[in-house]
């Protein structure tokens, strides 16, 4: 019999409260995995004078942002001219910070870091829906922190788009994950990928493209189509909240520097597919135990019908290669837990405490593995030292406006926060210098990067000869060997040369050097 009265008074709160009892157990371990994140991100984003990584060229950006907030001419960068053509919402909140009394540079710190925690709270969250018992979610949530392709490009000084960026990627997810009607879901997933793409253009594009294969998969039989016409939507949506931001540049630039800078960010064929695969990626160091787990238990479930992990992570790197290895970290997750709470499962009927046990070595294995991956070849997150930050100082009294730094790292350039934060505190030239000319387009952007790679090998190997080409190609007025490069023989020769030695590896290039290079 229905209540009434009073009765039905009393009885009409439960609901809501028997609702939020229900959703405690996915704030758990979102909770736990926050502050794991953060525990794991703090020694890596703190210390040293600059964010690590990269961010020079957005520093620049949040200045003249500051200075001048209705410029929206071209950049003067590192000796070139790059469309402003960015996404704006991070900038803007990093320069909120910076008017609020904090640092343009801490105020990036301040950004990644946040992005990359709460991206990582709504990660688990996105898995707790996803995974097929609870006990699978929370091994799924900690071997996501246990491949550093998912944070670690988000927490260096670049992250202040990437990493709210990101967050917003991963809440479309949970929209088009959610208990709403179906059409309610897409539009809140579009709308939430509309502003994750004017943090970032990719992370805006995953979460539509992630939205929509979501949506899709797991629709009940019979409406398929329909979810996949919804997932359609959602992207329509995200285009059309986004389009402040393209058709803005589209206008002042021309549809072309979208359209280059979208394919400069394209890799090889070969990358689609294998990259979120194959470690190592972002910093992940051998013998990359979390992400063999993971790549292992994706493929064994989908050898036993589970498919989604697997597709979803190969359709993400097939939507854009660049970024793809991020956003894919989250699937593969999702298979390495459940593959390993598959293995536990008979055990856990024996033994009540197997699942804790589990939960417990995963999440051992991740702090382990976090804590190497500075040493992998691939490691991103280099920092600028203070005798180094001294070294530019160098630099801009000791070149005139216009001059020239060559910078030799010895490695791949997402290793050289050189050759980005550079310019960007001197104002010279920094030659060999790869962030932003995606904005110039892609053979702008595949020749840098060539070029960035054949002068590094050249160092690395203690080519001199080699070197010396390339000093007379490039014309630099200064050469900087950084910490860490194999370059005693080049060093040894600019010496020779007569190259005038300066503090933290710098020597300048004087006229006799220019006439024994001719």
């Amino acid at each position: 019999m229905a209540m009434t009265g009073r009765g039905a008074a009393l009885a009409a709160p439960a609901r809501p409260a028997r609702a939020a009892l229900a959703a405690m157990p996915a704030l758990a371990p979102a909770a736990f995995v926050s502050l794991l994140m953060l525990a794991v991100a703090l020694p890596i984003v703190m210390g040293g004078p600059l964010p690590p990584g990269d961010g020079g060229l957005f520093y620049v950006i949040i200045r003249r942002l500051m200075e001048r907030p209705g410029d929206r001419s071209p950049l003067a960068w590192s000796g070139t001219e790059l469309p402003l053509g960015y996404p704006p919402l991070g900038f803007y909140l990093a320069a909120a910070l910076a008017r609020l009394g904090m640092a343009p540079e801490e105020a990036m710190r301040t950004v990644a870091l946040g992005g990359t925690v709460l991206a990582a709270g709504a990660g688990a969250l996105a898995l707790w829906r996803l995974a097929s018992a609870p006990q699978a979610a929370w091994v799924a949530a900690l071997l996501m922190i246990g491949l550093p392709r998912f944070w670690a490009g988000q927490l260096a000084g670049g992250g202040v788009t990437r990493a709210p960026g990101l967050f917003f990627c991963l809440l479309a997810w949970l929209a088009a994950l959610g208990p709403a009607r179906l059409r309610t879901r897409a539009v809140l997933a579009g709308a939430l990928a509309g502003v994750a793409m004017l943090f970032h253009p990719e992370m805006g594009l995953y979460g539509a493209a992630g939205a929509l294969v979501l949506m899709a998969a797991r629709a009940e039989e019979g409406t398929r189509l329909g979810a996949l016409g919804c997932g359609l939507l959602a992207c329509l949506v995200a285009a059309l909240v986004s389009s402040p931001w393209w058709a803005s540049v589209a206008v002042r630039y021309g549809v072309g520097t979208l359209l280059g800078a979208a394919a400069g960010s394209q890799g090889g064929a070969e990358l689609r597919l294998l990259v979120p695969l194959l470690p190592p990626v972002y910093g992940e160091a051998a013998p990359w135990p979390v992400a063999a787990v993971a790549m292992a238990g994706t493929v064994a479930i989908a050898a036993r019908g589970k498919w989604l992990p697997l597709l979803m992570a190969a359709w993400l790197v097939m939507v854009d290669p660049r970024k793809g290895t991020v956003v894919a970290a989250l699937p593969l997750a999702l298979g390495g837990g459940e593959a390993l709470w598959a293995l536990a499962r008979p055990l856990a009927t024996r033994w009540k405490g197997a699942a804790a046990a589990l939960a417990v070595g995963a999440c051992a294995l991740v702090i382990w593995t976090a804590a190497r991956a500075h040493a992998s070849p691939s490691w991103p997150l280099v920092k600028v030292s203070t005798a180094e930050l001294a070294a530019m100082e160098e630099v801009e009294r000791s070149l005139p406006p216009g001059g020239r730094v060559l910078v030799l790292a010895g490695g791949p350039w997402v290793r050289d926060p050189w050759s980005d934060w550079g310019p960007a505190l001197t104002g010279r030239e920094f030659v060999l210098t790869v962030q932003g000319s995606e904005w110039l387009g892609p053979q702008e952007f595949g020749a840098r990067r060539e070029r960035y790679r054949a002068v590094q090998e050249c160092a690395a190997a203690g080519d001199v000869g080699c070197i010396e080409g390339w000093l007379r190609e490039l014309r630099p007025d200064a050469v900087w060997v950084t910490r860490g490069c194999p370059c005693h023989e080049v060093e040894e020769r600019l010496q020779q040369m007569g190259a005038a030695p300066l503090s933290g590896g710098l020597y300048l290039l004087g006229e006799g050097v220019s006439d024994n290079l001719r």
